[in-house]
């Protein structure tokens, strides 16, 4: 019942998932920075580039919010995050999509607390060990038996 991540070249806890935004017929796949700072998962304006989303259509979702970086206009957006580990695990959520442009960050999104509250999150940057073991999620499937 486990999601491994790694450390990236600046030292940052990372874990990679599909994002699937049903609406919008999108999935792909992202880095995502373990942030518990963060209350929701947000993409990046890198990430929202890559998209291709027009975010003026998704203007009667959006509100400001402010984080370390500053602040900057975001839209809630109906998602499934999808990773892959001991099985495939699942979650359904709103994740916030940033508006595209700005100073750029060196990650493309944030995992935020609305997915890492459903964790138990072992992080030793020594060893180096990054492994989330998943309490709970929305769905579950079992890897397919290569055997």
């Amino acid at each position: 019942m486990t999601i491994d991540g790694w450390f990236d070249d600046g030292d940052r806890p990372i874990i990679r998932a599909d994002l699937v935004l049903p609406a919008h017929d999108i999935r792909l796949t992202l880095p995502f920075l373990v942030d518990t700072g963060s209350d929701r998962t947000l993409l990046l304006p890198s990430a929202t580039e890559k998209l291709g989303v027009d975010f003026e259509q998704l203007a009667d979702r959006t509100y400001r919010t402010t984080g370390v970086g500053g602040s900057m206009r975001v839209a809630r957006v109906p998602a499934r995050l999808v990773f892959y580990g001991s099985s495939t695990y699942l979650y359904d959520l709103e994740v916030g999509i940033a508006a595209p442009g700005g100073r750029r960050s060196p990650v493309e999104a944030l995992l935020g607390r609305d997915v890492l509250e459903r964790w138990y999150l072992h992080y030793d940057r020594r060893i180096p060990l990054l492994r989330a073991e998943n309490v709970s999620a929305d769905e579950i499937r079992a890897l397919p038996d290569d055997g």
